[in-house]
């Protein structure tokens, strides 16, 4: 009998059962802060394309999770790992916008 899920029988061969864990630990922290992100981008007016950050934020953030998963090299709380590292990608992308728009002015 399968004791995975299907959705991680597909990543077995991949990742061992403690780093799918570890991800999924640090996928709801990536999450949670893309929630934070979301509100954001609602609080700065940019409702035309307030999600187009967000879902970019996710994406680098769970690759460089993931990478390091694979690695085995991540924190002993994944849950916090995972929202600072998708903080430091928010960071860094706003750092970009105001250095962006201060060499314009």
């Amino acid at each position: 009998m399968n004791k995975f899920p299907p959705l991680i029988s597909a990543y077995k061969g991949f990742y061992t059962e403690f780093q799918l864990l570890t991800w999924k630990s640090a996928k709801w922290g990536i999450l949670i802060f893309c929630f934070v992100h979301f509100l954001f981008e609602i609080g700065t007016g940019n409702e035309k394309n307030m999600m187009l950050p967000v879902i970019f934020n996710y994406f680098v953030s769970a690759w460089y999770v993931k990478k390091m998963i694979k690695q085995d090299k991540f924190s002993n709380n994944p849950l916090l790992w995972g929202m600072t590292v998708s903080c430091v990608v928010f960071l860094i992308r706003v750092l970009l916008g105001f250095l962006y728009t201060s060499l314009l002015i």
